[in-house]
């Protein structure tokens, strides 16, 4: 089953089908004894989000919504200070990279050799043994939950509420991202636009090239908003290095180069995000209605 609503199936049983296929995969990494603690949080972080953005799809026509919202968020919040380590050293990873062809060769090694060091003293403290329990616990607690979710009506009157008012919070959000461009600001920008992308993909049989399109450049977006916000929790994490005198201008100008790309990154975002929310909620869920009924009577 792959993340997307099936035009055979009734809506309850695609959100139940997707939502178990979710949680399968994250009780699977979290079996996988190939992969390391940080990689399996990401992934079954990953799989909580996208559960969220199903649910939120159907969100005025599912009443477990409220219930089943929070407990995904909570379980999911409960590791993030676990992402965010290695969220870091990406970011860090990834700004060197960008910058290579102005600085040396090991250019910073001693942050990087910190980053490391730093993330996994937090594996060790944030993840005893028992957590990634208690979160499979709560997973299995969810699948079975999910035989008794109930969407009220069916076609696209079942989705056109979630849709629309989740791609109406992403258009203020980054509004308000671009006009007051804060750390804040941007993430919830990225959180909100993530919602939207997911539902696209979830809908992207009802026209695939042109959503697989849309679905392309909504997660070009939700990248660069992403890496300007990690950009922030990287500083975030420097300011808590204990750099010697020696090398406080070494720091000085990694803080630097995290400031021009975070610019850059937000001098791409701004265009992009303006084009793709520039029809209001009303006209874009007329056009995806548009969509879904020549899909069905296909």
């Amino acid at each position: 089953m792959t993340f997307r609503i099936i035009k055979q199936n009734d809506m309850g049983d695609n959100i139940r089908l997707v939502a178990r296929d979710q949680i399968d995969k994250a009780l699977t990494e979290l079996a996988d004894t190939t992969l390391g603690a940080h990689e399996v949080v990401h992934q079954v972080r990953k799989r909580c989000k996208k559960i969220r953005g199903l649910i939120r799809l159907v969100r005025p026509v599912f009443s477990a919504y409220p219930m089943e919202n929070v407990l995904f968020r909570d379980a999911a919040r409960g590791l993030s200070r676990i992402r965010d380590a290695q969220a870091v050293i990406d970011t860090h990873d990834s700004l060197i990279d960008h910058f290579s062809g102005h600085l040396e060769t090991g250019a910073f090694s001693s942050v990087r050799e910190y980053l490391g060091e730093r993330r996994d003293e937090i594996v060790r403290t944030d993840l005893p043994p028992e957590a990634l329990w208690e979160f499979s616990s709560k997973m299995r607690e969810a699948r079975q939950r999910s035989d008794d979710w109930r969407i009220e009506t069916g076609g696209f009157d079942a989705v056109q509420g979630g849709l629309g008012k989740t791609y109406g919070r992403a258009r203020k959000a980054l509004s308000r991202a671009g006009d007051h461009p804060c750390v804040e600001h941007i993430h919830e920008a990225r959180k909100r636009v993530k919602y939207h992308w997911y539902h696209v993909r979830l809908l992207r049989d009802i026209w695939p090239d042109m959503m697989k399109m849309r679905g392309a450049e909504l997660h070009r977006l939700s990248e660069l908003l992403g890496m300007d916000h990690d950009l922030w929790v990287l500083q975030q994490a420097l300011a808590s290095y204990g750099i010697s005198s020696a090398r406080s201008n070494e720091l000085q100008v990694l803080l630097g180069l995290a400031d021009q790309r975070s610019a850059e990154l937000r001098a791409e975002a701004r265009p992009l995000g303006v084009r793709l929310m520039a029809a209001k909620p009303k006209w874009l869920i007329a056009s995806f209605r548009s969509y879904w009924s020549v899909w069905r009577d296909r």
